[in-house]
């Protein structure tokens, strides 16, 4: 039973669905998430729909014969993880059993050394949380904390001296993938919420400040803000996919010209993670089409007619994500497919020139896989100092399976 979303705001409704052409015969309700049918061992002509809201596990009494809903909505379990695409952590088999994924805070933000030996903590602990951005003046961090009420993360601000913070807006909403304005002024975000359209927004830092809204394009996920600030990169797909599904491109928004979408890299392949140089003069991006998702820097030009230049510059060799620059431009850093962060010494010139690579740290699996968001870290001026998400909770999640669940429901099943 398919969950139908909505592509101008992220409300979601389950709708039963004719076989041969996937017309929808009855929408039958919202949901937040996907939706399972389990039949009833007491009445195996019921059933039963279960899905996830505010991380509870929910059991709709169905009738499939019927296509009718009958019966109150009961809870099945707590807890339950859950993302604001419409996933959720729950499965049913065809004999009744019941198995979910219990959701744990387990992560934190740590600011490493070089070697990845920890030297400073932003933020509280035994939350979930999988990359920080860093203001350009090193004043503040910007990170998405999951809230499992909400189904997805919310960005916090947090004082890189004193690591006071506080949730960015008092609404409530999905907002991740931070990036800042070349003034730490502003903040740009990927942006979802009920009943509002998805996409990018930005704001300042006051708490009553407006958001902006940018114009509707495909799915948003901003990436970098150009040093004169008048662009702000963004790729349409996170990961890489088969070369039958869609590949990910990287276009601008151009707030020099009335939020103009700019096409940059819109190509066969799958384009991503770009970020300016510091001097603004060039462009480093991912792009798949060694058969690796691997560093690329291109000259950028600005101007009425922004796009990029000459050839294209291989920077790293055995896969990579999550681009960053230092500072001064001489460094360049990223995650490789391991996940190991990787420096890579750059002379920007004529043409860039670049160094043998220095493995510096590995970020744990674990962290990086602590919710559903896109992996990072952020690196000091200098260099000398990184923000990443280290595991600090010693509980781990567990999967749970409940046998003869409809046992543990009040009066009142499915007849």
């Amino acid at each position: 039973m398919p969950v139908k979303p909505d592509m101008r705001t992220s409300r979601r409704r389950v709708c039963i669905v004719r076989s041969s052409d996937f017309a929808v015969v009855k929408e039958l309700f919202e949901s937040d998430t996907r939706v399972e049918f389990i039949a009833s061992t007491v009445n195996p002509a019921a059933g039963y729909l279960l899905y996830v809201r505010a991380g509870v596990l929910l059991a709709q009494p169905f009738d499939p014969r019927s296509r009718e809903l009958s019966g109150d909505v009961v809870p099945v379990a707590r807890s339950v993880y859950q993302f604001g695409t419409g996933a959720a952590d729950f499965s049913v088999s065809e004999r009744g059993v019941i198995a979910y994924q219990s959701f744990v805070s387990r992560t934190h933000l740590a600011w490493v050394d070089r070697a990845g030996r920890e030297v400073g903590t932003i933020g509280p602990a035994n939350v979930n949380v999988k990359a920080a951005r860093l203001s350009p003046d090193g004043k503040w961090a910007a990170a998405g904390l999951y809230d499992l009420e909400n189904a997805g993360q919310d960005l916090r601000i947090f004082d890189v001296k004193t690591n006071a913070g506080r949730r960015l807006s008092a609404n409530p909403a999905l907002r991740d993938a931070a990036v800042w304005s070349p003034d730490s002024k502003k903040i740009a975000f990927l942006f979802a919420a009920r009943d509002e359209a998805s996409g990018i927004r930005w704001r300042g830092l006051g708490e009553l400040d407006a958001e902006e809204e940018t114009p509707a394009a495909d799915f948003q996920i901003p990436l970098d803000w150009s040093p004169d600030g008048s662009f702000l990169a963004f790729m349409n797909v996170g990961l890489p996919r088969s070369a039958s599904e869609q590949q990910s491109d990287i276009s601008l928004i151009d707030l020099a010209q009335g939020k103009k979408i700019v096409p940059l890299l819109n190509s066969r392949f799958h384009e991503s993670w770009g970020a300016f140089s510091p001097d603004g003069r060039w462009f480093a991006f991912t792009s798949n089409e060694s058969g690796a998702n691997e560093v690329y820097v291109q000259a950028f030009r600005g101007g009425e007619t922004p796009g990029l230049t000459g050839p294209r510059y291989p920077a790293s060799k055995g896969g990579a994500s999550a681009i960053r620059w230092r500072r001064d431009g001489r460094e360049l850093y990223f995650l490789n497919g391991a996940g190991v962060v990787q420096a890579v010494p750059v002379k920007l010139g004529r043409q860039p020139e670049f160094g043998p690579p220095e493995t510096l740290f590995t970020v744990s699996t674990e962290a990086r896989a602590a919710i559903h968001s896109l992996p990072g870290f952020d690196v000091s001026a200098d260099g000398s100092r990184f923000v990443v998400p280290v595991v600090s909770g010693a509980e781990s999640p567990s999967i749970v399976v409940i046998q003869n669940w409809e046992g543990l429901l009040p009066p009142g099943r499915p007849h």
